[in-house]
């Protein structure tokens, strides 16, 4: 697709937009999942084809959320300023960026959307776990030392995509300053 170009921007401006999505989302979770559900039946109309398992439930909730999440960095996000405006990270950074935001946004979902389960067959448990897609997945209560190695998750996601961006900025400052 031209003229999509992943950046620093792109990437703050979505984290950002992620952000208002949680609001929006749980406000509107049965709706959002019935428009999920529609989607899928049209898609099965449409191509002629039967869709079993939780695995194109969750991905089509997915797609739908990127979709609504991306029409909020449009309509909210950019217009308002919301994002880191200086370009200047290396592949590298935009890589690690992208992979603490789309992890904040599958980890966000997570949250909001537990009817709807990360597919147990297409990852694997850690994978799951990784996401905190864990409650879903048989429900099995964490004890002992898994407890702990498993506690940091919700800070991985949270803290890590500002965390990294505040790096970038401060990165990129200080390279202007020498």
């Amino acid at each position: 697709m031209p003229g999509i170009k992943v950046n620093k921007i792109i990437l703050s401006a979505f984290y950002i937009a992620t952000i208002f999505s949680f609001l929006f989302f749980q406000l509107l979770e049965p709706i959002i999942i019935n428009v999920t559900a529609w989607a899928i039946g049209l898609v099965q109309l449409a191509f002629n084809v039967r869709f079993a398992g939780d695995g194109p439930l969750w991905l089509a909730l997915v797609l739908v959320c990127f979709i609504l999440t991306n029409i909020i960095r449009k309509l909210i996000t950019e217009p308002l300023g919301f994002y880191v405006n200086e370009e200047g990270a290396t592949g590298g950074e935009i890589v690690f960026l992208t992979i603490l935001v789309a992890g904040f946004f599958i980890y966000i979902l997570n949250q909001i959307f537990i009817t709807v389960p990360m597919p147990r067959d297409w990852f694997p448990e850690w994978f799951i776990r990784s996401f905190d897609g864990w409650r879903e997945v048989g429900g099995a209560r964490l004890t002992g030392t898994n407890r702990a190695v498993w506690a940091i998750v919700p800070w991985i996601w949270h803290i890590g995509p500002i965390g990294y961006l505040y790096y970038i900025f401060l990165k990129s400052t200080y390279t202007k300053k020498t």
